[in-house]
């Protein structure tokens, strides 16, 4: 008998991939335009899963985020962590086009980066949040910024360098350390070092660690089976 051994992470990207392009062909159909589909239906599905998410790590009591101050654009969530931490997170639903991914043109996939890191939007975001709730962010030392992406090809390490050379930090009167992309796996898969740790102390050791920005967080997480059992 004849086996067929594939990547099931292969499998899982290419019937999601597949599911949500035949929704946005459809949508388009109906009159709609592509990208309305990941405003109106993607996004808030996305936002609401990392929600639940991030409330199973116990941060729920201290999460906050765009859904308490409609309109002011905030980041889409914000909390505190330890003494004097501030994580902020902007989540991201669009999904690469296969086309950019392989079509090995520099400025075809820059120009699609502007999806996931167009004009600043995170540390914006940031930078209001210190002036409008000077409240929620007194004692602050640090930030952690972190944008969160649905499609893992957002956060490939390459992909991930580009983002990071595009963002131009804000002065905030604290340390802001650089902007980290994570994958909704990535986050699923703290919940172990985070329960003994913390988020931001997770997001920290990656950043110290000489190789940690160069390999997606989950394989990062792997790589400190010390520090979690």
């Amino acid at each position: 008998h004849r086996t067929w051994c594939c990547d099931p992470a292969l499998l899982l990207s290419a019937a999601s991939g597949g599911l949500f392009w035949l929704m946005r062909d459809a949508f388009v159909a109906d009159g709609g335009r592509g990208d309305d589909l990941v405003r109106t239906l993607g996004k808030p599905v996305f936002e609401g899963y990392v929600r639940d998410l991030l409330g199973s790590l116990s941060l729920a009591d201290s999460l906050a985020g765009d859904a308490e101050t409609p309109g002011e654009g905030l980041p889409d969530f914000y909390f505190r962590e330890g003494d004097g931490v501030l994580v902020a997170i902007e989540a991201k639903a669009p999904i690469m086009t296969e086309s950019v991914k392989w079509s090995a043109d520099a400025a075809t996939l820059r120009e699609e980066l502007t999806k996931v890191a167009k004009k600043n939007q995170l540390m914006n975001a940031t930078e209001r949040l210190f002036r409008h709730k000077p409240k929620s962010v007194a004692g602050v030392r640090r930030v952690f910024p972190v944008i969160l992406v649905l499609d893992p090809a957002f956060a490939a390490p390459g992909i991930e360098a580009e983002l990071r050379a595009a963002v131009v930090k804000p002065s905030l009167g604290c340390e802001v350390g650089d902007i980290q992309v994570l994958t909704i796996s990535d986050l699923e898969c703290a919940g172990n070092y985070v329960a003994r740790r913390s988020f931001a102390g997770l997001l920290s050791a990656r950043h110290k660690s000489p190789a940690g920005l160069r390999y997606p967080l989950a394989s990062f997480i792997s790589s400190q089976r010390e520090l979690i059992e």
